[in-house]
């Protein structure tokens, strides 16, 4: 192998390494990019919310419907609803909750003219106890 031949093939070797280098940097920037923290957002626009614990469970959401409903619900360790808050389409809050069998057994709400309302429920999901109306 003559000198000729050895600086051509020197040169090749160069050329590859350098192809290399360029593009582990440009994998490496990316990856830094990636890696940055993104900037807090003031707001998020959705229609539902999803709230989901280490295990990928779902746990709580808040959603709005088409009514114009909208509830906050509580999922517990079980998948069961154990409490849901909640405002309707006319303005009446409520809040309400469940046993771990996904019976409700409390509610406490205000009717649109401003009476609240606090039942009881047994298991059978009849009201056992509610304040006397006056």
């Amino acid at each position: 192998m003559d000198l000729q031949q050895r600086v051509e093939r020197l040169e090749r070797r160069n050329r590859r390494t350098i192809v290399w280098m360029v593009a582990a940097l440009g994998v490496t920037v990316a990856c830094m990019g990636a890696m940055q923290r993104a900037k807090p957002s003031d707001s998020v626009d959705t229609k539902m919310l999803k709230l989901f614990d280490d295990k990928g469970n779902l746990r709580a959401f808040l959603a709005a419907s088409p009514r114009g409903n909208v509830a906050l619900t509580m999922i517990d360790q079980h998948e069961k609803i154990c409490a849901v808050f909640g405002v309707t389409s006319d303005a009446c809050p409520s809040l309400e909750l469940s046993h771990s069998d996904g019976k409700l057994r409390a509610r406490l709400a205000l009717a649109e003219d401003g009476r609240p309302a606090f039942e009881f429920y047994d298991a059978e999901g009849k009201v056992i106890r509610e304040p006397a109306a006056k």
